[in-house]
């Protein structure tokens, strides 16, 4: 019962971190692109420094695991996540929106869910690198596979 109380928590953290974290900054993209100077290259800009926050949390959930495992570096990286989101619409220069979503970006890398994640995937693991490498390999020798969009999620997106 243990076991399924830290699932469901973890899938809870994680509902938090992606739905906020990702999906509300995705639909008030074009309202800031319209609203204020934010132009398409600021937006990829802004991705950019997304992805970079992941790679950091990624980083350091690698580097200090039991930071990773710590439900007071979670909770804290969901109101860290929560108020940089709150911060968006406050900041008015491209540069206060880079580290903002920097800074969103890291909390965003919880590895405590991973076991909860794999368990949920129809081959009962998370992909690894190796996994995307290969794919990428595959089409860039498939000489007859044109315009193909692989789905390289163990299964996750079958019958969709």
């Amino acid at each position: 019962m243990q076991h399924r109380k830290h699932v469901v928590q973890s899938a809870a953290a994680l509902a938090a971190a992606m739905g906020i974290g990702r999906f509300v900054y995705t639909p008030i993209l074009p309202l800031m692109t319209a609203q204020t100077i934010m132009t398409p290259h600021t937006a990829a800009a802004l991705a950019t420094a997304n992805y970079a926050g992941y790679l950091a949390g990624a980083i350091a959930g690698f580097v200090w695991p039991r930071l990773a495992r710590s439900i007071v570096a979670c909770r804290a990286s969901l109101v860290v996540l929560v108020v940089s989101l709150a911060g968006m619409p406050l900041a008015g220069t491209p540069i206060e929106w880079t580290l903002l979503r920097t800074v969103a970006g890291t909390t965003m890398h919880d590895p405590s869910t991973h076991d909860a994640l794999a368990g949920l995937n129809p081959m009962g693991r998370l992909g690894e690198i190796d996994d995307a490498v290969e794919a990428v390999l595959y089409l860039e020798r498939a000489e007859f596979v044109t315009g193909e969009i692989l789905h390289v999620d163990g299964g996750q997106s079958a019958g969709h």
